[in-house]
């Protein structure tokens, strides 16, 4: 569960799919950082689901794994509706207070956050 890790899965998924910006991070720990991300503690999360489900915003809350037979799987707790781009729908912040993020516009220039209203 160490940095190095993540830097070798991202690699690895770059090699594999050159054009998609992977980020690669274990997410079995991600409660004991949680609060550095604006959250408060929480207790470890019982399933990558649950992990995946507490992401922000919904169009951002998608993982992927790679199997052991090459093939990838998804978890997509609130679906995928507003991932594609031929859906018209944009990202809807799960939470009023968002974190912000200077950099997040310029990683993904075509993602279009919504305050809530």
């Amino acid at each position: 569960m160490d940095g190095k890790r993540n830097e070798e899965a991202t690699a690895e998924l770059t090699r594999r799919t050159p054009a998609v910006p992977w980020d690669a991070l274990n997410q079995a720990a991600i409660h004991t950082v949680h609060h550095r991300f604006g959250g408060d503690p929480v207790e470890s999360f019982t399933s990558i689901t649950e992990v995946v489900a507490s992401w922000p915003e919904t169009g951002t809350a998608v993982a992927a794994r790679l199997s052991h037979d090459d093939t990838i799987e998804l978890c997509a707790p609130h679906g995928l509706d507003d991932c594609s781009p031929a859906s018209g729908v944009a990202t809807r912040p799960r939470q009023p207070q968002r974190i912000p993020c200077p950099a997040r516009q310029e990683r993904w220039p075509g993602v279009n956050v919504i305050p809530l209203s």
